[in-house]
């Protein structure tokens, strides 16, 4: 089931939160969805890397918490559809004597999110790291499941586990389970009329081209050739990443592929801190990417801006 973080008094906790999506957890079990079929165009926000720590290399928190808290006052205003985090909410993996404070607080700024927009979280390498049975447990038990899918405005959303998918021979079975339910997931997608289908994770499978080199922040070709055939077999229509610290945009084919930039520490000359706003229309979409300080006031939908059927 896919869960979001409220507060009770003085304690934190995750409840289901539905508010009009098909939630569908990591062993298949779904619920009626109250919206179904397309309705009109709507937008979600896509921000990655929050990565509390980071820049101090675990010795505090700033500034890192003080950028995921401008972000989440900006998400508030702008009120979208639901809101994902791309993974990597945190610095230090668990073990580290600095991972409990930093997932806490992680924890108390996503809870100043608005109760009314649903929150859905990513698995990154900084929280299962190394990739073991404990560390997924540990994953599973502080944040929710780390695959899923829900339902908005008449399309499908599906969330993976890339540290599963990247690297299969550390959790064998799990990499079977995942990669068996993303199959039946995008099927029944397609069966039930989605308008469109859209995929999150951490890891990309590429930064630029499908048939670049392997490296640290893609996905060896092999795993590459596999999964970017499964999602091009069921005609999803776009991945969303982080992992990069960076903003980019390429594609495979009709694939729509981006690399969402942190917005708690970027990487490279160019990259800034900030968050991605994404407008979904019937057919396609729009996605830009704003500096924490360019996030505009309020974001335009307009009818007029639909293509013909």
């Amino acid at each position: 089931m896919n869960f979001r973080l409220v507060r009770r008094g003085r304690d934190w906790g995750w409840r289901l939160f539905l508010a009009g999506c098909l939630a569908v957890g990591a062993h298949g079990e779904g619920m009626e969805a109250d919206e179904k079929g397309w309705r009109h165009p709507f937008f979600f926000v896509h921000l990655s890397d929050p990565q509390l720590g980071m820049d101090s290399h675990n010795a505090k928190l700033e500034p890192e918490s003080g950028r995921f808290k401008l972000a989440v006052g900006k998400i508030n205003r702008l009120r979208p559809a639901f809101v994902v985090i791309g993974g990597d909410m945190i610095n230090a993996p668990p073990g580290r004597n600095q991972n409990p404070a930093q997932v806490e607080e992680f924890k108390r700024l996503a809870g100043q999110l608005d109760q009314s927009i649903p929150l859905h979280l990513v698995a990154g390498n900084h929280e299962i790291d190394p990739m073991t049975p404990e560390t997924l447990a540990w994953y599973r038990q502080t944040f929710g499941p780390d695959w899923y899918a829900f339902q908005h405005g008449g399309c499908h959303f599906i969330v993976l586990n890339s540290m599963i998918l990247r690297d299969p021979q550390k959790v064998p079975d799990q990499t079977r389970l995942e990669t068996g339910w993303l199959e039946s997931e995008l099927k029944a997608a397609r069966e039930n009329g989605s308008v469109m289908t859209f995929v999150f994770q951490h890891q990309p499978f590429f930064l630029m081209s499908a048939d670049e080199k392997d490296s640290y922040f893609n996905f060896s070709m092999d795993r590459r050739k596999e999964l970017l055939g499964i999602l091009k077999k069921w005609n999803v229509k776009a991945v969303f990443f982080g992992h990069l610290h960076n903003t980019l945009a390429s594609r495979d084919g009709d694939l729509e592929c981006y690399i969402t930039g942190s917005v708690g520490k970027a990487l490279g000359p160019l990259a800034r801190c900030g968050m991605a706003i994404v407008k979904v229309y019937r057919q396609r979409l729009t996605y830009d990417f704003y500096p924490l300080e360019s996030v505009p006031e309020k974001v335009e939908l307009g009818a007029s801006e639909e293509k013909p059927q």
